[in-house]
């Protein structure tokens, strides 16, 4: 497949992407893919922290755990909605969403994804938040 070698040229267009996953490991791992893919990444370990985080404008994608303390990954999302935040959102789950189809449409959400998902499924998600966003700004 090559969405490996195709990756950093097809996302370019973003902006920053923001990673939510209250496990340290996991927030670190796909930190380090995301910038192999010379992407810009800021990642934090709750939705609280992304939501105290100050002007979230510049998000272009969000990926975000659905499990976590306090907020969900679902909740965080129609938060930044509720500020106007319209960046792309990826869920990843080591279980089923909960959420229904239709609510994870409404809030925006492109892609709800089974843990462990491969670098290559993983970047065709943000490569598709990218063609949304580059979209948008037309």
């Amino acid at each position: 497949m090559a969405i490996r070698g195709q990756g950093p040229l097809r996302v370019r267009t973003l902006r920053k992407i923001g990673i939510v996953d209250d496990d340290d490991a996991v927030r670190d791992s796909l930190r380090a893919l995301l910038e192999s893919h010379m992407l810009h990444v800021t990642d934090f370990s709750s939705g609280k922290a992304l939501l105290d985080s100050g002007d979230l404008s510049d998000f272009d994608c969000f990926i975000l755990d659905y499990q976590m303390p306090g907020m969900n990954g679902m909740e965080v999302v129609e938060a930044l909605r509720s500020r106007g935040v319209s960046g792309a959102a990826i869920i990843l789950s080591a279980l089923s969403v909960s959420a229904s189809s239709e609510r994870l449409r409404h809030a925006g959400v492109i892609a709800a994804l089974m843990k462990p998902v491969s670098e290559g499924e993983l970047m065709g998600w943000i490569g598709r938040a990218a063609e949304t966003t580059a979209a948008s700004a037309h």
